[in-house]
């Protein structure tokens, strides 16, 4: 008998499947990290939504912290 366990992402703003260009986008707010998962047009959004915090913002010493976006897996 055999398995498969398939990961499917999906939109965590609207519950799309974005398996094929979906991204899990980290981020952090008052000392907490947070994941979301997004279609690229939550994506884009987010971050225009953040853009001027951003620019008007200070980087964090160090960088950022090794977190990497993840996209969807079959295995």
């Amino acid at each position: 008998m055999a398995r498969r366990t398939v990961l499917q992402l999906v939109d965590d703003l609207d519950g799309v499947d974005i398996t094929d260009r979906g991204e899990t986008v980290p981020f952090e707010l008052d000392g907490r990290a947070y994941e979301i998962d997004l279609g690229p047009d939550h994506a884009a959004e987010l971050r225009a939504a953040l853009q001027p915090y951003i620019a008007a913002g200070r980087r964090h010493p160090g960088g950022r912290r090794g977190t990497q976006r993840r996209r969807s897996r079959t295995s």
